[in-house]
């Protein structure tokens, strides 16, 4: 894909979660809870907010004591954070630099930033996320001991019943095509307890954790029959200075502006209270696609079959 195109589609997926978050109180009262109750691990400090999706987190940060703040990636959010401390005392505080992560060096001559902030999770953490920036940015710029706001983040997937997804027409999801979307799926629509697939911290994480392959195993809450599964994840930061969890974005959670990611079966599976559904389920890179992953769900010991999906 021609690279002036790819920027193009990153910055209009970025201009539409930004205006998602700004709307989503669940992460805003989170993320405004974390400084505010932390603010003295930001005084002084030089802050890189990498991405700048929202500019939300520039302007925390910049509010509770940072002596320098850089964002990088959504100007259009960088702009509006200029504009709400312009005329201020802290409005040289903030400052942003336009090109890719790759590209860019930090103002001054700095060579280290303290903390790095970032709203890098995308939909089932992975897809249309900031992942590989953040990692690039933590190994060039943050010193040693820098913390990394937010850092963890944790997948789980559970079975669920049928699944209409809203503002969808009950025929319009018989389509043997649609195995694969973005939604909201319910309490009572689950059909076992949550399946922890993988804790990411990107404090200690590498490049390659971002795809994974492993097992999954979980038991039926009630008799019926499982369509599909959900992808969720709980976000939280978590270093020796700070230890808080922030919002999930699970069936039993309040809505936030990211979506779980639900995977239909190719046909349903029965299954009875307590039964164990066992299988294997991979993530990987999906090369058509700008940020987007691939899933592989596979069944097995009551379920022999396995499918490949695309988002």
């Amino acid at each position: 894909m021609d690279s002036e195109i790819e920027g193009d589609l990153n910055c209009n997926r970025d201009m539409n979660l930004s205006h998602a978050m700004l709307n989503d109180p669940i992460s805003c009262n989170a993320y405004y809870e974390l400084f505010q109750t932390h603010d003295d691990l930001f005084k002084d400090k030089i802050v890189l907010d990498v991405g700048c999706r929202s500019g939300m987190l520039s302007l925390m940060a910049v509010e509770v004591g940072a002596i320098k703040v850089i964002a990088t990636g959504n100007m259009e959010s960088a702009d509006f954070v200029e504009k709400a401390l312009s005329g201020s005392e802290k409005e040289d505080i903030f400052e942003s630099i336009n090109g890719s992560i790759e590209q860019i060096r930090l103002p001054y001559g700095l060579k280290k930033v303290d903390i790095i902030v970032s709203e890098w999770m995308g939909h089932a953490i992975f897809t249309e996320s900031l992942y590989r920036d953040v990692i690039y940015a933590r190994d060039k710029w943050l010193v040693k001991g820098g913390l990394i706001i937010p850092n963890v983040a944790t997948l789980f997937m559970a079975g669920i019943s049928k699944h209409v997804p809203e503002n969808f027409q009950e025929d319009e999801i018989d389509s043997e095509d649609e195995i694969l979307l973005e939604d909201y799926v319910r309490p009572d629509q689950l059909m076992t307890h949550r399946f922890r697939l993988k804790i990411t911290n990107l404090s200690v994480a590498n490049k390659e954790d971002e795809y994974f392959q492993g097992p999954f195993g979980m038991n039926a809450l009630r008799d019926g029959e499982i369509e599909g599964f959900v992808l969720h994840f709980d976000v939280a930061v978590a270093h020796d200075k700070i230890s808080m969890p922030l919002f999930s974005i699970g069936p039993r959670a309040p809505k936030t502006y990211l979506k779980q990611t639900v995977i239909y079966l190719e046909d349903n599976l029965m299954v009875q209270k307590h039964e164990m559904i066992e299988g294997y389920i991979g993530m990987f890179a999906n090369k058509s696609a700008v940020r987007g992953v691939e899933f592989i769900l596979g069944m097995k010991t009551i379920y022999e079959s396995s499918s490949e999906m695309s988002e």
